[in-house]
């Protein structure tokens, strides 16, 4: 709740420079009272004699102008270099489809003019308003761009003429005083914007020659009186006397310095448009040149002035000129209905700026008023103050960011540790598992051992069993032997009884080339060896065997 309320003050507060605050508040409420002694022939005519309506009308602009006005001044000048371009071609756009409107439909025309487009509920929207405001941004954006060190570059010409011309000759067709209006405004933003000195005459020099080449044709020829607004132009300037200009005067002239008091005024009721065209000429008529006219105008010098100080404060160039073209726009504008009522300038329609009537103008006077405002607030003591603490805050937030990031770098630094443990732990558990089953394995093994000791031992027991018939069958060999032993000394004997028959006689013993046949037999299971006592277990094993399966310790047959 407390942040709604600080929000609701930072853009409900005034903020900016504060006489300019008073003069505006001046205008509306000088406004206020010429609007509702100047409509009474109006409510008469088109409003069924209501002459309220049109001063609730009004009050009810000024309270959106001044909703407008807070808005905008909130907003940092910054934000209105981007918003130029497309508000330039926002109002290209809008002067086109009104033409394009008018050419299509000719009801649409009011005055014989396509300066307005109507829209069902909204009312009607006059496009060259928003062109002098598009125009004016764009101008200061492409100046300020174009800055050199001591003055503008020449390119700004081009640049300037590129977009400046087709609006410009667009609302030149429908509303001949606007154009003049702009083209004035450019020419001080040129020399403001300090564009060099030659191209900068040069470019007045070209300007009057064919505005001079404009009027001498139109007015020494009639090739061009198929244009609407040539013959308009033609005929105020070979009017000498136009009944407008004429009422305007009479009106002046009978408030003279004191005015015939509020609501009396008698030429409302003959001047076309007096709540609008010529509304200086009724403040003047009722309440004279010392407390209307000279008032007014007073009040429109203090608002050049506090534009000027506001530009002066200015240390940035883009602020400084928009400051400039808007409160020269609102300055030529309130000189220029001031001359046509006076009937120093032929008769045109240009409305003093929120003092008239109308709907587009004064929303965008709220508008330029609030851009004013905004840059009047940030070039001040106060907005620098509010600008440093912006600036803090954004550090501060900024930091918060840098340590948010770093904290969560550090959490993704530690979640992915903790995945590596965790692709870790299962790699490890894997490892377990491989080491657990190869103690199965081991222990499998050693039964094949055990198998293999077994044959090994059967064919010992088979081996022994050879040696036992072998050795069963030496004994019988043995008496064979024996036999022949025994036969041994018979033929000693007989040889004895040779050898004496016959000395010479060679005896041989026939059992001196026995042999026992056993003598050469070898226990085949003598090489046996169990395959089985060469088998070891590594230790981490035997350890992890002891730690997960103790009762396979018990099945081995060896100490691991």
């Amino acid at each position: 709740m407390e942040e709604i309320i600080n929000r609701a003050k930072y853009y409900l507060v005034p903020k900016g420079d504060k006489i300019l605050w008073v003069m505006i508040l001046a205008l509306m409420l000088i406004s206020l009272v010429a609007v509702f002694s100047s409509t009474g022939k109006l409510a008469y005519v088109s409003m069924e004699g209501d002459t309220t309506r049109p001063l609730f009308k009004q009050a009810g602009l000024f309270v959106a102008a001044l909703g407008v006005m807070l808005f905008v001044q909130s907003m940092h000048y910054k934000y209105f270099i981007s918003l130029a371009t497309p508000a330039c071609w926002l109002a290209l756009l809008l002067l086109a489809l009104a033409l394009v409107i008018s050419l299509l439909d000719n009801s649409a025309r009011v005055n014989d003019t396509a300066r307005w487009i109507k829209i069902p509920i909204l009312g009607s929207i006059q496009p060259s308003e928003v062109a002098k405001l598009g125009l004016v941004m764009y101008m200061a954006r492409v100046l300020a761009f174009e800055q050199l060190s001591d003055r503008c570059s020449n390119r700004v010409l081009f640049k300037i003429a590129l977009i400046f011309l087709p609006p410009w000759i667009l609302i030149f067709n429908e509303n001949a005083s606007t154009s003049v209006l702009l083209a004035l405004v450019c020419a001080v933003m040129l020399f403001v914007g300090r564009l060099h000195w030659k191209p900068l005459l040069l470019t007045y020099a070209v300007a009057a020659a064919l505005a001079t080449v404009f009027l001498v044709t139109i007015m020494n020829t009639d090739k061009l009186d198929h244009i609407a607004r040539v013959v308009t132009i033609k005929e105020r300037l070979n009017n000498k006397n136009p009944f407008q200009a004429n009422q305007a005067k009479i009106a002046i002239a009978r408030g003279g310095l004191h005015g015939v008091g509020p609501g009396r005024s008698v030429q409302r009721n003959f001047l076309p448009n007096p709540q609008s065209d010529y509304i200086y000429a009724i403040i003047v008529e009722e309440y004279g040149l010392l407390v209307g006219g000279i008032p007014v105008l007073l009040i429109y010098a203090i608002i050049l002035y506090r534009v000027g100080t506001i530009a002066r404060r200015c240390t940035r160039a883009f602020p400084a000129l928009l400051v400039t073209g808007l409160g020269i726009t609102i300055f030529l504008q309130a000189i220029i209905h001031v001359c046509v009522c006076t009937g120093v300038f032929p008769v045109t329609g240009q409305p003093l700026p929120l003092v008239s009537t109308g709907g587009t103008s004064i929303l965008l006077l709220g508008v330029a008023f609030g851009m004013i405002q905004s840059v009047a607030h940030t070039f001040s003591d106060a907005g620098q103050q509010e600008e440093r603490e912006r600036q803090a805050r954004r550090k501060a937030a900024r930091r918060r960011e840098i340590e948010r990031l770093e904290r969560e770098e550090d959490d993704e630094t530690l979640y992915f540790q903790r995945l590596s443990l965790n692709f870790e732990r299962p790699l490890q558990t894997l490892k377990c598992l491989v080491q657990s089953l190869k103690c199965p394995l081991q222990s499998l093994k050693c039964p094949l051992q055990s198998l293999k000791c077994l044959v090994q031992t059967l064919k010992c027991l088979v081996q022994i069993s050879r040696c036992l018939v072998r050795n069963l069958k030496c004994p019988l060999q043995s008496l064979k032997c024996l036999v022949q032993t025994l036969k041994c000394p018979l033929q000693t004997l007989k040889c004895l009884v040779q050898t004496l028959k016959c000395p010479c006689t060679k005896f041989e013993m026939p059992f001196t080339k026995f042999e026992m046949p056993c003598t050469n037999f070898e226990m085949p299971c003598t090489k046996c060896e169990m395959p089985c006592t060469k088998f070891e277990i590594s230790p981490r094993v035997a350890r992890l065997a002891a730690r997960e399966w103790p009762w396979r310790l018990t099945l081995l047959p060896f100490n691991a």
